[in-house]
């Protein structure tokens, strides 16, 4: 079940197959020891690798024609991923600065459209970066009140923090071979939705975290999680009605529900 779930994770778009990691990390203690770990990790672990390399060798030459095609002409760039490759694997020293000089311009980690992500444009588009906040507060102290089951070891929680980091690092880098202008100093295109997926991470990160000081009780939890769902959807549909269809929310209930089912 576990190889079938990572079969489906390697056929996703990438990064997505980086969280095979995150599937190793959390049954990595009852994978057993030795020749028998190394057994089941391959088991587990080698058809999503095997489906993600060809996905991804696959997909490649899509992109760029992709762009072209969709992009204005005033607007493309020469972007050529092999080139690309070439350039930064002969100038990895310059890795650092390419990372920097997005984060420092608020492009690295995007809020914008991170929850109830509506496209990926600016402006009335995505919701404002202090939804995505105040639903990431909200997040981390409902999970870390949570006390169902065992909480995680200190060295899943490190190596679940280190899939994350690695996959926001192959969402910048993959973003800077398909999507930004030949040996650019910054990646271009990255939007909050692309981390959104990452979110999930955070539940076994912070599950107990919180310890004897903060326990909140499973019904609360649900209500709670129940509650700011239903809120955000409806923020979310209100907006949607008003950004792509300009009418009153109530006005496009059948067209949003014909496209749905």
């Amino acid at each position: 079940m576990l190889a079938a779930l990572c079969l489906l994770l390697g056929l996703l778009k990438v990064p997505m197959p980086v969280f095979l990691l995150a599937v190793l990390a959390i049954v990595w203690p009852v994978l057993g020891s030795g020749t028998r770990r190394a057994r089941n990790v391959a088991a587990i672990a080698l058809p999503g690798l095997a489906a993600a390399t060809w996905w991804t060798l696959a997909s490649n030459a899509y992109f760029v024609p992709y762009r072209d095609a969709t992009f204005p002409a005033v607007f493309q760039v020469r972007i050529s991923p092999t080139a690309q490759e070439s350039h930064l694997l002969s100038h990895i020293y310059e890795l650092p600065a390419l990372l920097w000089n997005t984060l420092t311009g608020q492009q690295l980690l995007h809020l914008g459209g991170l929850v109830g992500t509506i496209g990926q444009d600016g402006g009335a588009g995505p919701l404002p970066e202090w939804v995505a906040v105040a639903w990431l507060l909200a997040l981390a102290v409902l999970v870390a009140g949570t006390h169902e089951g065992a909480a995680p070891r200190g060295r899943m929680r490190a190596a679940l923090a280190g899939t994350g980091a690695l996959y926001m690092l192959v969402v910048a880098l993959g973003l800077y071979f398909t999507w930004t202008a030949l040996r650019a100093s910054a990646v271009n295109g990255i939007h909050g939705r692309y981390t959104t997926p990452a979110l999930i991470l955070l539940v076994p990160m912070l599950a107990g975290a919180g310890g004897s000081r903060l326990r909140i009780h499973p019904r609360v939890l649900a209500a709670a999680v129940i509650a700011l769902t239903t809120a955000l959807t409806a923020v979310v549909f209100v907006r949607t009605a008003d950004y792509y269809y300009g009418q009153a929310p109530w006005d496009v209930v059948p067209r949003v529900l014909s496209a749905v089912f």
